[in-house]
Formats: C-alpha cells, sequence, structure tokens
C-alpha cells in the first residue's frame, strides 16, 4: 500500500532535474538561433586585398564575378570587382623573383562598417588584417589594403 501512494508524488530532486532540462534546452535555443543583427546596418563596402609576392601564373584563374572567401572559415567576402597586376618589386635583389608579380584584388560585400573597419559577419577586417582567401580558384596570402563604402 505503500508503494501506491508514493506514485505520482515529486520530490526535490525531480524538480531540480526539470530545472536543469529546461535550462539546457534554452540555453541551446539560445545558442543555435540567429542573433538580432539588422540587416538595415549593412551597407556594400569594396574592400581591397594586396599580395606582395605572388607566382605569375595565380591572377590568371582569378576573374572579375568570381566569389571571394576565406579559406579556413569559408566566410564569403562578396565578387571580385576589380584585379589589378603589378610586377613585383622586392626590397632587396634576389635571384628568384622574375616569375613574380603584385597583385590587388577588390570585392564588394554586404557589411556593416565601423570606426576601425568592415565587419563581414561577426568578423571585423581592418587594414592591415592578414588572411588567405581565394577568389575563383587562385588562392592569396592577402592584407586588407583598403576599405570604402561604395556610393
Amino acid at each position: 500500500m505503500n508503494n501506491e501512494k508514493k506514485k505520482g508524488r515529486f520530490n526535490i530532486i525531480d524538480l531540480i532535474v526539470i530545472i536543469l532540462v529546461v535550462l539546457a534546452v534554452a540555453f541551446v535555443g539560445y545558442k543555435l538561433l540567429p542573433k538580432n543583427s539588422s540587416n538595415d546596418d549593412l551597407q556594400t563596402v569594396r574592400i581591397t586585398y594586396y599580395m606582395e609576392k605572388c607566382a605569375d601564373f595565380v591572377p590568371a584563374h582569378t576573374q572579375i564575378g568570381d566569389t571571394l572567401y576565406i579559406s579556413d572559415t569559408k566566410l564569403q567576402l562578396g565578387v571580385v570587382t576589380d584585379i589589378r597586376v603589378e610586377d613585383y618589386q622586392p626590397n632587396l635583389e634576389s635571384a628568384n623573383d622574375e616569375n613574380y608579380c603584385s597583385i590587388y584584388i577588390t570585392g564588394e560585400v554586404p557589411a556593416k562598417m565601423t570606426e576601425h573597419g568592415p565587419v563581414v559577419g561577426n568578423t571585423l577586417f581592418g587594414i592591415g588584417h592578414t588572411m588567405v582567401i581565394y577568389a575563383g580558384i587562385g588562392k592569396y596570402y592577402v592584407a586588407v589594403y583598403d576599405a570604402q563604402i561604395v556610393q
């Protein structure tokens, strides 16, 4: 008879378990739901990336209209709008510098412009920020050279 009375009763341990389950579900929901970032703050920003020493054959694999993205995070950085290739000017004389060039790759991307530079996704791209990017099928080790709002 005592067993029948205990069925249906909650004890303090049951209450703690229920509270922990509710908190865990709320935490997971908070982490997985998109943040309240307003697309109204986004502007089209023209970002120029610079690579000082690039093998001559690589720029041929990047075309205007190709997608730009960061190599490791796959964060999209818009599309290529301009490519400028110049002769590589080494600081010191070197015998192996004749098959290299310098390259400027410009792209346009929706970003939030801040006083420190554009923010794409959750990443701030200040002038001098270095990264490895893909532009088309060309892979480049670049620094952010310039960032301007497109008027």
